[in-house]
C-alpha cells in the first residue's frame, strides 16, 4: 500500500490529506479523523449529538441526498472516542469525487436545524463497554446553536485528517481533493472559545456490577516503548494465558472478565487495567491482595511468557486476528475491513506524523526484552490510579 500526503504550502489552508490507492479493494473508503480538544463531558455529548447531525443536513446535502451517495449495505461511521473524532463513509468507485464534496459539506458547513433537532439519549452498550471509554460523555439539554458552537471549536483545518482508500491511480485522489476541496475551512480559534455547559441528568439505576480499573499517568512513547507497552498489555491481560486470567480469575476467583489495553488521549497513552468485579473485589484489602499476587506474577514471567506474547502479536499484526490491545476504535476495537485500516492510519498519523506499519511494530516487539516487560507492567502497578465504577 502506498500513502501520499498533501501539503498546502507552509502554512496548512486546509486539512492534512492523505491517500491510500489499493487495487484489491472493491469500494472507496474516506475517513476524517479530528482531533478533540479538552471538553468537559456535557460538551462531549454535544459534539456527538453535532456528528450525528452533520451526516444528515449540510448546507449543500440533504439526509436523502447524503445516504444516497453511500455504497449499497453501507451506512456512516461517526464515533467518538478519546482524543479523535471519526467520521467516515463508503462510496462506488465512480462516486469518489461526490464522496469527497460530501466529506468537505459535512466538516465545514454543516446545518443544525433548530426544528429537525432531537436529542438522542446516550446508547447504554453494556457495563462492560465502560472501562474503553476514555473521557465519559454526559446527557444534556442544548441548543442547535450550542452545537454549531461545538462543532466550530472542534473542527478546523489544524483539527483534521482526510484520507481516502481504493481502487483509482496514484495522485488522482489527492489531485481531486487539492483542485477542489481545500477551500473554506476554519482557521483555528486565537482566543478561548467558551463552551455551553448544562444541566446534568439524573443517575440510572445501579447495578451490583463493579468495574474495577488501575490506570497509569498519560505519557509520550517512542516507537521503541510504545512496542514495549503494547507487548506488556498483551502479557497482562489478552487471552487465557495472561497474567490477569491467572490471577483475577483462577486465583482469586473474583472475576468473570478482565482485560489489559492501552488507550489513546491527547496527551500520548495509558495503560490500562479492568476487572469486572463484586463489592468485595472493590474493598482496600482485595485490591492490596490482587496487586500483591500481580506483582508476584509478574515476577514469575519467563522467556517463554513473552514468546507466547510476541505470537499473539503476531496474531492480531499478521494474521488479522481482533485482539490487538490497543482501543481506538468504537466501544473497543477495530476490524481489518478497508474502512477501519483507513481510519488507523490517520489516527496513527495524526498521533505519531508516520503511517500505521504492523510489519514494523512486530519487529519491535520481537526486540522487546522479558526484563522491559516486567520493568513496565511493575511501575503500571506502582504508579496507577484506582477507579471504581459502580454499575
Amino acid at each position: 500500500m502506498i500513502a501520499a500526503l498533501l501539503f498546502s504550502g507552509q502554512v496548512l489552508t486546509s486539512p492534512m490529506f492523505l491517500e491510500f490507492p489499493q487495487e484489491s479493494d472493491s469500494n472507496v473508503a474516506i475517513e476524517a479523523v479530528v482531533k478533540v480538544r479538552d471538553l468537559e463531558p456535557e460538551q462531549r455529548y454535544m459534539l456527538k449529538e453535532a456528528a450525528r447531525y452533520a451526516v444528515q443536513y449540510t448546507a449543500k446535502y440533504g439526509k436523502r441526498d447524503m445516504e444516497n451517495l453511500l455504497s449499497p449495505g453501507y451506512s456512516f461511521r461517526v464515533n467518538l472516542n478519546g482524543d479523535f473524532l471519526r467520521i467516515g463513509f463508503t462510496v462506488d468507485r465512480d462516486r469518489m469525487n461526490s464522496g469527497m464534496s460530501m466529506m468537505h459539506s459535512i466538516l465545514t458547513e454543516p446545518s443544525f436545524i433548530a426544528d429537525s433537532i432531537k436529542r438522542q439519549p446516550l446508547r447504554d452498550r453494556g457495563v462492560w463497554n465502560t472501562v474503553y471509554e476514555v473521557s465519559p460523555a454526559k446527557e444534556c439539554s442544548y441548543e442547535s446553536y450550542q452545537l454549531d458552537m461545538v462543532w466550530r471549536a472542534v473542527v478546523h483545518r489544524d483539527s483534521v485528517q482526510i484520507g481516502v482508500r481504493g481502487d483509482f491511480a496514484i495522485g488522482e485522489a489527492k489531485k481531486m481533493w487539492n483542485n477542489q476541496y481545500t477551500q473554506n475551512w476554519l482557521a483555528p480559534s486565537e482566543k478561548r472559545l467558551p463552551l455551553p455547559r448544562a444541566e446534568r441528568p439524573g443517575l440510572p439505576p445501579e447495578t451490583d456490577v463493579r468495574l474495577l480499573i488501575l490506570e497509569s499517568p498519560q505519557s509520550e512513547l517512542t516507537e521503541t516503548e510504545f512496542a514495549a507497552s503494547l507487548l506488556s498489555a498483551t502479557v497482562m491481560g489478552t487471552g487465557k494465558e495472561c497474567l490477569l486470567w491467572k490471577v483475577c480469575r483462577e486465583s482469586l476467583q473474583m472475576s468473570y472478565r478482565q482485560e489489559s489495553f492501552l488507550v489513546s488521549d491527547r496527551k500520548g497513552w495509558r495503560f490500562r487495567i479492568a476487572v469486572a468485579t463484586d463489592d468485595q473485589g472493590v474493598s482496600h484489602d482485595a485490591i492490596a491482595k490482587l496487586k500483591d499476587e500481580l506483582a508476584k506474577a509478574i515476577e514469575g514471567l519467563t522467556k517463554q511468557d513473552i514468546e507466547w506474547a510476541i505470537g499473539a502479536a503476531q496474531g492480531y499484526l499478521k494474521n488479522q486476528l481482533p485482539t490487538l490491545p490497543m482501543v481506538v476504535g468504537v466501544g473497543g476495537f477495530l476490524d481489518h475491513n478497508p474502512a477501519d485500516t483507513l481510519y488507523l492510519n490517520l489516527l496513527w498519523h495524526s498521533k505519531t506524523g508516520s503511517t500505521w506499519n504492523p510489519e514494523q511494530l512486530l519487529s519491535l516487539l520481537q526486540k522487546v526484552e522479558l526484563d522491559q516487560v516486567k520493568k513496565r507492567l511493575v511501575d503500571v502497578l506502582n504508579r496507577s490510579n484506582v477507579r471504581i465504577v459502580r454499575k
